[in-house]
């Protein structure tokens, strides 16, 4: 059994928390331990700065624990024989759509008509997508999904947080993140975060929801529900309404955890519009 990661493993460019990065090394370790290999992209936000020649996963390797790509090469096939399975083909994350483009044919050229037995894995986003977080107005992505089309037996792509397929490829779905992680990421009744479980011998794939943690908002005339419990609670408020009593019931409704947010006072509106007239000025 293989695990594959779409990128943006710890979502964290730069510096990454220690406990974070102590926690994925620790289950890495258990799933090699039980016989299952952990193939890891990395995304943007792996990365140490926009060269993507440092990032997070590097680490991971060097201990044992992930079969990542060289930052160099940019794209990596590893090989059926050692996952005893079709190839498995690593792109990842670059913002010059020529370099991703050319790191395609250099994949065609080494593999030829044996791509078209691969799984390929990107960390890219194709033109069309819906970004899947409050973010949605910003896609400027030039590659066409239709790229791909024929080149490989299946394609997946990290990059965006909602699970959709690739406009123009028959074949290509995104990942989409398995939960939600900061309070700008969406997710949709119509499509549940979770996992991709993919067979390698008929080609097909199934997600698997799964029950995490989301980030809600409430009123203060709330009532506890399943929204609640569980989550992180955002909780807006009016100035004189007893903000702790309603984090108290809220923590005893189930939440996981709770922020207040007063709503502006007319004054504080009014504030701030004069603070900017006298920017303006």
């Amino acid at each position: 059994k293989h695990v594959g990661h779409g990128g943006d493993l710890l979502h964290k460019p730069g510096m990454v928390p220690t406990e974070a990065y102590a926690l994925v090394a620790a289950a890495l370790r258990r799933m090699r331990d039980a016989g299952i290999t952990f193939i890891g992209n990395d995304g943007n936000h792996d990365h140490a700065d926009r060269a993507g020649t440092v990032h997070s996963l590097q680490a991971l390797a060097s201990g044992g624990l992930a079969e990542i790509v060289d930052p160099w090469e940019g794209c990596r096939i590893i090989a059926t024989r050692k996952l005893d399975q079709q190839p498995v083909v690593l792109f990842s994350y670059c913002e010059d759509p020529k370099v991703l483009l050319k790191r395609v044919r250099t994949v065609k050229k080494a593999m030829g008509s044996g791509t078209t037995e691969a799984l390929a894995i990107f960390h890219h986003g194709f033109k069309g997508a819906r970004v899947g977080t409050l973010l949605e107005k910003v896609i400027r992505e030039p590659v066409e999904g239709g790229e791909l089309e024929g080149m490989f037996a299946r394609v997946f792509s990290g990059h965006y947080h909602t699970a959709q397929t690739i406009l123009g490829l028959t074949n290509g779905d995104y990942i989409a993140s398995p939960q939600e992680h900061t309070r700008s990421d969406i997710e949709l009744l119509s499509q549940p975060k979770g996992f991709i479980v993919y067979d390698f011998q008929d080609n097909s794939f199934e997600r698997m929801p799964i029950n995490r943690p989301r980030f809600t908002k409430v009123t203060s005339a709330y009532a506890p529900t399943l929204e609640v419990k569980g989550n992180y609670v955002d909780v807006g408020y009016h100035r004189g309404e007893d903000s702790e009593q309603l984090r108290k019931d809220l923590l005893e409704a189930g939440a996981a955890g709770v922020r207040m947010v007063q709503y502006p006072t007319k004054e504080n509106i009014e504030q701030d519009g004069e603070r900017m007239r006298i920017r303006a000025n």
